[in-house]
Parts: C-alpha cells; sequence; structure tokens
C-alpha cells in the first residue's frame, strides 16, 4: 500500500487523461444535446473509465505510469468485479473521498472495497 504523493499523482494524471477523452468526445461529436448534458455524459465518462481499466489492466493509465496497480486485501490476490464495482461507485458518488487521504492513507473506496494500491 502506497502513500497520499502517489495516490495525489495517479488522481492528477488520470483527471487529466478523462479530461482529455472528454474533450474529443464533445468535439467529435458537435451536438447541442451533448453540451446540454455535459455534466451526466462527464459523469459517465469517469465512472466507465475507472470501472473498465481497473477490471481489465488493475490498473488506470495514470497506475500504469505510475507503476502502481490494484489488488484485493484479500491474501493480496485478483479483485473482483464487485470488488472494482464498489469501488468506481464511492470514488464516484461520493465527494468526500478525495479527501479522505487527508487522515488516511487509504481512501474510502479502497476501504469498502477491501483493495489495496501497491507499486509494482
Amino acid at each position: 500500500m502506497y502513500g497520499k504523493k502517489l495516490r495525489f499523482a495517479n488522481f492528477v494524471l488520470d483527471s487529466l487523461i478523462c479530461l482529455v477523452y472528454l474533450a474529443t468526445f464533445v468535439m467529435v461529436f458537435d451536438d447541442h444535446r451533448i453540451t446540454e448534458n455535459i455534466i451526466l455524459i462527464a459523469f459517465l465518462f469517469y465512472f466507465f473509465y475507472y470501472l473498465l481499466f481497473e477490471f481489465f489492466k488493475g490498473q488506470t493509465p495514470a497506475k500504469m505510469i505510475t507503476k502502481s496497480v490494484v489488488i484485493s486485501e484479500e491474501e493480496y490476490a485478483n479483485f473482483t468485479f464487485r470488488q472494482i464495482f464498489i469501488r468506481t461507485l464511492i470514488r464516484s458518488l461520493l465527494p468526500l473521498d478525495l479527501f479522505s487521504f487527508l487522515f488516511n492513507k487509504r481512501g474510502l473506496h479502497d476501504r469498502f472495497s477491501k483493495t489495496v494500491l501497491i507499486r509494482i
């Protein structure tokens, strides 16, 4: 399990990458309905970005750059879809999750999903 600097770096990098994906999507599909629903679209991008990358790869692009990976805290084994879904849901729906690192090395999304972040 690794600390606040690594997690902050992952957050910033993933946020920038998500923003680039979203901006590209908006430019390619230049439609007023997209701009009217940008908050919902941004939420869905963010949610599926984390869900799909972490489930299929165990890491997002930022985690690939920082050489870190998500694993289950149970005997440091592979995670389940349920764990990644819970992790993503909490990260997406609880804005306070971002600040949970100020008081603890593990975020709420780690604690509730019983996952940890390790360096590889």
